[in-house]
């Protein structure tokens, strides 16, 4: 084993060592829709992106996929939640109650808190994915109730 200067390039080696270079790799990422993320929240996503890109330079066919986990259940409503251009809003009390009947239920079954969505997950995940291809990241990008109601989980 080689070990690089860019550790993304020793794991894509590895991949490679493994699978060759002849089927088409998938680096898959996830992240919950449960509101506004934090810098911690990025590293999945760029880890996934620096490891397919040195895959292609390879000269690997690979893919960078993200999954909303929607059908996970809202946990608790924060304080404060970005809208879909990013800006940062603080909830009343009274709006912070409105929201609290929806603990518990899957994101993708909780209204968008601004309106603008499908859902709380909708919202969120755009907000997520959007902040994400501000920094030149691409990716695929699937919700899993989408593809659990397609058959395809």
């Amino acid at each position: 084993m080689v070990y690089r200067v860019f550790w993304a390039d020793t794991l894509a080696d590895e991949v490679i060592e493994r699978y060759g270079k002849d089927q088409e790799v998938v680096v898959k990422a996830a992240a919950s829709p449960s509101g506004g993320k934090h810098i911690g929240n990025i590293n999945d996503i760029l880890r996934g992106y620096f490891i397919k890109e040195s895959l292609v330079e390879m000269g690997v066919k690979a893919r960078h996929v993200h999954t909303s986990d929607d059908r996970d259940p809202l946990r608790k409503i924060p304080e404060r939640m970005p809208d879909r251009e990013g800006r940062w809003h603080v909830l009343t009390e009274k709006e912070l109650r409105e929201l609290n009947q929806y603990v518990g239920i899957p994101y993708v079954h909780v209204p968008d808190p601004f309106g603008c969505c499908k859902s709380w997950a909708e919202h969120f995940n755009n907000v997520w994915i959007d902040g994400v291809k501000m920094l030149g990241v691409e990716l695929e990008d699937y919700s899993n109730d989408a593809l659990y109601r397609e058959g395809k989980f």
